[in-house]
């Protein structure tokens, strides 16, 4: 198996993650990696981990000022395979 081909075996979402159903029908994680008040250079590797872990909902917001160091932590995992854009609410 190639890397891209093991990381989707090895990663999944959480299961009995507590969601709720949003108006267009998708569920949402009630549960998320809060990014405020994170310290720079930590957040990126967190997000990481998270997702990794099975994480699909990131809580961030310009006012943070940390949405560089998020959006390398998606860039990372969306090019390794651990999860899809449309399944991870930012």
């Amino acid at each position: 198996e190639n890397f891209v081909q093991q990381s989707q075996n090895r990663y999944s979402a959480i299961k009995d993650m507590p969601t709720a159903t949003l108006n267009n029908g998708k569920t949402i994680p009630l549960i998320g990696l809060g990014t405020w008040k994170s310290k720079p250079g930590q957040i990126k590797e967190a997000t990481i981990h998270a997702l990794r872990a099975g994480y699909r909902h990131i809580d961030c917001a310009e006012y943070y000022a940390n949405e560089h160091e998020i959006g390398q932590a998606l860039q990372i995992v969306f090019a390794e395979g651990v999860v899809k854009r449309e399944d991870v609410f930012l």
